[in-house]
């Protein structure tokens, strides 16, 4: 009888969710001699919304942030702590690093507002930066692309400037680091003809840029729907010739792994280069989230299954189709074996590489109830 209880958990919880008595409604789970497939007390993480980041560290513990609290677990969720905030309506998150956050306001302003919380959301601030303009400055468009964390107190702030209504004229990417402490801004570096998009470090000296660029059609006609990536050695203050991507689409998102394998995708497509953006080849099949072990043995997880690469990119093997977490476009490992795979507001557990998978939060209806 066990076995049947536990294979047919999810439908035997859906009946006792309908099952009442008189004209008093109860939940049944409480009188299983069961053990449901998640903890139900996690409930309150699981209808707290979308879950905007979560890690898996080393000693098994898990900490996470979803668009209302933040949490951890050191117990696979059997016990947890969390801890609610509260974000101004106007902004837009750009970067979370631990219990901090990073965004801008999404009123557009000259420059545009930056909104940060170094205590965990408990209370906010707002800082208008003071940034190095030209004297005509309103004959151009400056607006942040990409506000990352370098550390607690400094961030990089990246701007493109362009002409106002046309993707013609003088284009600019601009690179500040800004003291949240002071206030003070620091130009870092221009990269003149560019347009920018989206900006990546790895530590504190290296660092990627996915750049566009208006370039001539051969009917007199102009187009910036192409991608060009520029890489820095010293944090920003220089950067080398941009490099040709493509030529034939938009891209807006960026994925860099530690060890410099680099991903940049627009939905239909996905290039790559395992050898720090000198050269670039189309992947092939579309990638969207990446965890790296070297430069070359990589995973990545999809609807279909996780899958493997151990040449950079250049072709993936079906590693595990079996239990395979749906609807989450986030993983995070902490080796080869151990990691975490999320997305909504699921999180599930693998122990051995991707072959099983164990749901940690999902709204099963007996958890959202």
């Amino acid at each position: 009888m066990k076995n049947i209880v536990k294979k047919h958990l999810p439908a035997i919880v859906s009946f006792i969710l309908l099952s009442s008595c008189g004209d008093k409604e109860s939940l049944l789970i409480d009188k299983l001699e069961i053990t449901p497939i998640v903890n139900p007390n996690s409930k309150v993480i699981v209808k707290s919304g979308y879950f905007l980041k979560a890690e898996l560290f080393e000693s098994n513990r898990i900490e996470g942030v979803s668009e209302s609290l933040l949490f951890d677990t050191d117990d696979y969720f059997q016990s947890f702590n969390y801890l609610t905030y509260s974000k101004p309506y106007e902004l837009q998150i750009t970067d979370i690093q631990g219990n901090n956050f990073l965004g801008k306001s999404t009123y557009y302003t000259q420059p545009q507002q930056i909104i940060y919380s170094l205590n965990k959301g408990q209370s906010w601030e707002h800082l208008v930066p003071q940034l190095e303009r030209d004297e005509n400055i309103y004959n151009y468009e400056y607006r942040a692309v990409s506000i990352k964390f370098h550390d607690q107190n400094l961030i990089y702030y990246l701007e493109g400037k362009s002409k106002p209504y046309s993707i013609e004229g003088t284009r600019s990417a601009l690179l500040h680091k800004i003291d949240l402490g002071t206030g003070k801004a620091e130009l870092l570096s221009k990269i003149e003809d560019y347009y920018p998009i989206i900006i990546e470090f790895i530590d504190e000296n290296n660092g990627w840029v996915l750049l566009n660029k208006v370039v001539p059609l051969n009917n007199y006609q102009v187009t910036d729907r192409n991608a060009f990536i520029a890489r820095t050695k010293d944090g920003g203050k220089t950067w080398s010739e941009p490099v040709f991507v493509d030529g034939s689409a938009p891209y807006k998102n960026l994925i860099v792994t530690k060890y410099g394998t680099i991903f940049i995708f627009n939905g239909e497509k996905t290039f790559y280069s395992n050898n720090y953006g000198e050269t670039w080849k189309l992947s092939p099949m579309s990638i969207y989230n990446v965890v790296g072990f070297d430069s070359m043995h990589l995973l990545t997880l999809n609807d279909v299954g996780l899958f493997e690469s151990n040449n950079g990119g250049g072709s993936w093997e079906l590693k595990s189709s079996k239990n395979t977490p749906r609807y989450t476009d986030k993983i995070s490992f902490i080796n080869e074996k151990q990691g975490i795979a999320y997305g909504g507001n699921s999180l599930y557990l693998t122990n051995d590489g991707g072959t099983t998978w164990k749901t940690l939060l999902y709204p099963y209806p007996y958890i959202m109830q």
